[in-house]
């Protein structure tokens, strides 16, 4: 997972790879970090095939401080080759349990395509 922070929009946006191992986690993370910062997602899109299939995911934040605060949480919970870091997976076991919204991320971005 990567991801961009423009402060100036209030907005983060996630790019995750379907060839990522943790890839239905990573779109956990996305939808935890909506829900714990009360933002919304402005659009969700997917392009590419196979394994080069990429999803992408504009989150925006009711105001500037919130938008800061869940880029330090992404900071601290993404390892920098942008898997979810292992001991944080319990948070998204309890956010979302079964990976629900995380599979209706997926779908809605295979929608807009």
């Amino acid at each position: 997972m990567e991801y961009q922070v423009y402060l100036g929009e209030k907005e983060i946006q996630f790019e995750i790879a379907v060839s990522a191992t943790d890839f239905i986690d990573q779109l956990a993370f996305v939808h935890l970090v909506t829900a714990k910062f009360n933002a919304h997602e402005r659009s969700a899109q997917c392009w590419g095939s196979g394994k080069n299939r990429r999803y992408v995911f504009a989150i925006v934040f009711p105001d500037w401080e919130s938008c800061s605060q869940a880029e330090a949480h992404c900071d601290r919970n993404v390892s920098p080759g942008g898997e979810v870091v292992s001991d944080y997976r319990g948070a998204l076991d309890y956010a979302d349990p079964g990976r629900k919204m995380a599979n209706a991320m997926k779908e809605r971005a295979e929608l807009a395509e």
